[in-house]
């Protein structure tokens, strides 16, 4: 015949509880119940009975008296009481409280904005979803005998480099200038974006409506919500019809294709107005885009893989060259790659770039003045407190002939 025993979860916690006093007793009436139950009730609701027999015992009068949990009881009321004796004290010494409060609080506030700041500043660019791949083409400029790293890069460089770099997925040229924009009566001064079409595809800007690929079109503009508000209000900006003028003489006019949320603040560059790049051809200044002397504002480029520069030298040699033989008035020494990731970091020591970045020096200061004006107040805090300790000696005192221990009077 098949014997029944009560859950052992049940009976430990019995265990751990139960003064040893009472424990035989208490044990052997709850068994005793339990076996009945099996027979008359089943084995299921005799186990859940016998659950309720060991909770309805654990009462104060049947609790150890000699274990851990009393004594953690006895700390966790001590504990309450330093916070009320504490209060109390910040209470009755207004002056000398208020001083350690709001400079902790103070010092607490500018460390925690300065590392919000850094956090930003250091994570710039990490929201594209093809972060880790991409990167910016710069080169080294000899200007008077001093070498420069310069972001603009000769135009025909992108599309070399993809056609025939095997590593190179994607590139994307990006050229600002400036333009005046017009609908209706609403004309302003704009800066413009011309980008190759693969730009956002290896970028994750969000749009609102559209896609990247109504960039294709060169007649095609697509445009910010502030801007679509500046100009259109609440009206629905798809489909209409803008004016651009570029260098107060050339009069383009765009449909307007796609809409885009602003851009993000994590992003370490950002645009309001987009027009194909191809679109330059149309308009005079711009013309010149398979020359290698001319310049364009940044090159970016998408591999499939991670990259070296040594693994480049030899096409970099190619195209130093060609560069060179079209212009002895901008001389390149050598190209580099500058990964997306880290570009903000190091946008203080690339003349032109596009993105925006601190001075590292300047980063550290802001960390050790966040540290600094922590350290005074706690400095500050720790001095006032052993001021104000000799008003506390009976107090101190007290605890001590009660039987507390040094490392409870310090620790409060």
């Amino acid at each position: 015949m098949k014997t029944h025993t009560p859950p052992k979860i049940a009976n430990r916690l019995l265990y751990w509880y139960c003064n040893k006093k009472y424990l035989e007793e208490i044990e052997g009436d709850i068994y005793e119940l339990y076996s009945k139950r099996v027979e008359n009730d089943g084995h299921e609701l005799a186990n859940r009975l016998y659950w309720w027999d060991v909770l309805r015992f654990f009462k104060w009068s049947n609790l150890k008296r000699d274990n851990k949990f009393i004594r953690n009881s006895n700390q966790i009321a001590m504990i309450k009481n330093y916070f009320k004796v504490g209060f109390r004290n910040i209470l009755k010494y207004k002056l000398t409280s208020a001083i350690n409060l709001i400079g902790l609080s103070i010092a607490i506030c500018i460390a925690i904005t300065f590392f919000i700041f850094l956090d930003w500043q250091y994570n710039l660019d990490s929201f594209h979803k093809n972060a880790e791949s991409i990167y910016q083409v710069t080169n080294n400029m000899d200007r008077d005998g001093d070498v420069e790293q310069w972001g603009d890069t000769p135009i025909p460089l992108g599309p070399a480099m993809k056609s025939e770099i095997p590593q190179v997925i994607n590139s994307a040229r990006v050229n600002i200038t400036f333009g005046i924009m017009r609908y209706d009566d609403q004309v302003f001064d704009e800066i413009i974006h011309f980008v190759d079409k693969e730009f956002l595809q290896m970028f994750s800007y969000p749009f609102v409506v559209g896609n990247e690929n109504d960039l294709n079109d060169k007649s095609s503009v697509i445009i910010t919500e502030d801007i679509a508000k500046k100009y259109f209000g609440n009206k629905d900006p798809i489909g209409k019809q803008i004016t651009l003028t570029f260098d107060r003489r050339f009069k383009e006019s765009f449909i307007v294709t796609a809409l885009m949320e602003n851009s993000p603040v994590d992003a370490s560059f950002g645009f309001d107005i987009l027009l194909n790049y191809e679109k330059q051809r149309d308009i005079e200044i711009f013309s010149d885009l398979d020359k290698w002397e001319h310049f364009t504002d940044a090159t970016f480029i998408q591999v499939n893989n991670e990259i070296s520069e040594a693994e480049l030298i030899p096409f970099f040699d190619k195209y130093i060259k060609l560069h060179n033989m079209a212009s002895d008035k901008w001389t390149m020494d050598s190209f580099r790659l500058q990964p997306l990731l880290t570009l903000s970091e190091n946008s203080y020591d690339i003349r032109g770039s596009i993105a925006f970045g601190n001075q590292p020096v300047g980063n550290y200061s802001i960390a050790v003045v966040s540290l600094l004006m922590l350290l005074l107040a706690c400095l500050n805090y720790m001095n006032i407190s052993i001021v104000s300790a000799s008003s506390r000696l009976k107090e101190i005192a007290l605890r001590k002939v009660i039987g507390g221990r040094k490392a409870e009077l310090v620790g409060q």
